[in-house]
């Protein structure tokens, strides 16, 4: 029996947590997990595989169904923590209004990059998350994908075209939100901050 004839064992969560436990972690803090939550939340994503059963014999496939668990263990978090932060700002407190500085929170980010994410075709989601999130060069992606290197170039174009717009448009409503807690706000004064951000935008100046 020569090598090409030797079947690959599938992997389980055992055998894949010491692999792709770092992987999870990484993408789990791109969604936005509190670094305090990044262990118990790992941990989740790879109960989930084991009570599945699910085994593996490629690694890039596990990887892939590794970020959709992942994803959803994150959405779930981010629910959780906003009904704490609502249940938290109903309560009875001496404090004045928030600051600016409440708004501009990282969930923000992550929401935002979740909603690019989600629109991206599987393959161009993988790109994105390989090169954004793991730093991987297009060439490598290129080759642990087998895709061409121009359509990996290509993914990763378009998404960070998507990105730059959606977080756009959480620096304007940022910036709108402190110019009216700060008593400053005017209808110039918010048209002055957008067109000055659009300026800023190399897609809207293109």
């Amino acid at each position: 029996m020569n090598a090409a004839q030797v079947a690959v064992e599938p992997l389980g969560a055992h055998e894949l947590y010491p692999r792709l436990a770092g992987y999870v972690r990484r993408s789990l803090t791109q969604m936005g997990v509190a670094s305090a939550d990044l262990d118990d939340l790992t941990q989740d994503v790879f109960v989930t595989l084991h009570r599945r059963g699910c085994r593996f014999s490629e690694p890039r496939r596990a990887r892939s169904w590794l970020y959709g668990v992942a994803r959803r263990t994150a959405s779930n978090y981010r629910r959780r923590r906003r009904r704490d932060r609502d249940r938290e700002a109903h309560a009875p407190s001496p404090q004045a209004l928030p600051t600016p500085n409440t708004y501009i929170e990282r969930a923000q980010v992550a929401e935002a990059v979740e909603t690019v994410t989600a629109a991206l075709s599987p393959t161009a989601r993988q790109v994105f998350h390989m090169a954004g999130i793991e730093g991987h060069s297009a060439p490598a992606i290129a080759a642990a994908l087998g895709i061409p290197l121009n359509t990996t170039y290509s993914h990763i174009r378009r998404a960070r075209v998507r990105l730059s717009r959606v977080l756009l448009g959480v620096l304007v409503a940022v910036v709108v939100v402190s110019t009216i807690l700060s008593g400053t706000c005017t209808a110039e004064s918010i048209d002055d901050r957008q067109r000055l951000a659009l300026r800023s935008d190399p897609v809207a100046t293109a």
